[in-house]
Formats: C-alpha cells, sequence, structure tokens
C-alpha cells in the first residue's frame, strides 16, 4: 500500500521518514520535500513516484499462470 509519509530528517546522508508511527531511516534523497510516497513490501521501505500504480498480487498463483493440455489426434489412413 502506497502512503503519503512525513519527512522528518533529510540530509546528506539518511532520511528519517514517518510511516504510520513508525520512524524509518533510509538513503538520502538529495532534494528538499516535506511529504514522499512510501511502500512497504517484502519487508522493505521504497520511494515511489506520484504516477506509480501498485501491482495487486494474488495469492491464488493458478488464476496467474494458465496451463494447457497438448492433446494429440490419431488419424487412420487406409492405403487402397
Amino acid at each position: 500500500m502506497i502512503k503519503n509519509c512525513e519527512v522528518l530528517v533529510n540530509n546528506d546522508y539518511i532520511t528519517v521518514i514517518n510511516y504510520d508511527g513508525r520512524y524509518v531511516q533510509i538513503p538520502s534523497i538529495n532534494k528538499k520535500a516535506k511529504y514522499v510516497n512510501v511502500i512497504f513490501r517484502d519487508g522493505r521501505y521504497t520511494i515511489v513516484d506520484d504516477k506509480y500504480t501498485e501491482i495487486k498480487s494474488t495469492k491464488n498463483k493458478s488464476s496467474i499462470c494458465k496451463t494447457t493440455k497438448k492433446t494429440t489426434i490419431e488419424r487412420n489412413y487406409n492405403n487402397k
């Protein structure tokens, strides 16, 4: 889920943001910003662009991967 988080500390070395009451330290973003968009996925906090759209993952992978069965047709040709 993408959240708009407040930047608390931003210097040449680190950036600290407030993500739902949790202070998260990330590498420096090297720009003056009061708020950044952050996504938390797979245990990592990542800053994303305003135009970023999140890909929804489903728990049922069978809906993502479709399988097909290969069928063979046996033909009987009679040569007369």
